[in-house]
């Protein structure tokens, strides 16, 4: 556990000890071209809809990429992912106010019910 902690505080993210102690028998690494394996500070850059098909559902606007934005970082605070931080700090540059969540459902319905406009992406999660 204490290996764990002391990786994630070094900005490498480990999903179990099992994972851990399988590394003595890596020989390769490959990482993609992106270096998002290798920097590990992931941030929002695009907001897009798509419908259950895939199929791109509608050009985002600036509004209602800031309401997906404090949507997104409403249902996301409290989590401690890399994710979920990067669209915290994406909501804390544009200074967006978080919406009141509780646990559960409840929360997701609670905060679905304070934005306008089309909101059936989140509640097909």
């Amino acid at each position: 556990m204490a290996a764990l902690t002391r990786a994630g505080s070094q900005g490498l993210l480990i999903r179990s000890g099992r994972a851990l102690e399988q590394l003595v028998d890596v020989d390769v690494v490959i990482f993609d071209k992106t270096g998002t394996l290798t920097e590990g500070h992931p941030s929002v850059v695009h907001f897009a809809i798509f419908d259950s098909d895939g199929s791109l559902s509608e050009v985002v606007s600036d509004a209602r990429r800031r309401e997906l934005l404090q949507l997104s970082t409403s249902l996301e605070q409290g989590l401690n992912h890399p994710i979920a931080k990067a669209i915290r700090d994406s909501a804390e540059q544009e200074r967006l106010m978080l919406l009141n969540v509780t646990p559960g459902i409840t929360g997701l319905d609670e905060v679905l019910s304070h934005n306008q406009g089309p909101n059936n992406f989140a509640r097909k999660f």
